[in-house]
């Protein structure tokens, strides 16, 4: 999601945007990977949901779950700052059931002009 916000996701304008992006049903079995204590997007979604679990990804190396175990997969600023941010992405797809939905809210930076640029997709 490309938003119009300026600045960093950690409006409440924003916070809104993605957790109504994220369409959450009340048969929902919702994963929010946050980092430290800060989660407000679990806030926001758990009373829309069957069933909430927040889990910190800068603490576990995988995360503590089986494959597929849910069906909504939430997370702001997972990947900008990791150095494997494919692992974390592969962590967070793993425990993603098959048509579950993964909600992600990052930073693109780049040095790149062609990069900056080219639109997103």
């Amino acid at each position: 999601m490309r938003g119009d916000i300026p600045g960093d996701c950690d409006g409440v304008a924003c916070l809104r945007r993605l957790v109504d992006f994220a369409e959450p049903t009340p048969d929902d079995v919702c994963l929010d990977v946050a980092r430290g204590d800060d989660r407000p997007v679990a806030t926001a979604i758990r009373s829309r949901v069957r069933d909430l679990t927040a889990v910190d990804l800068e603490r576990a190396l995988s995360l503590p779950y089986a494959d597929n175990a849910f069906t909504l997969v939430t997370a702001r600023y997972p990947v900008h700052q990791r150095a494997d941010p494919g692992a974390a992405l592969r962590e967070m797809l793993r425990v993603c059931r098959p048509g579950g939905r993964l909600i992600l809210a990052d930073r693109i930076k780049t040095n790149s002009m062609a990069a900056e640029r080219a639109p997103l997709q």
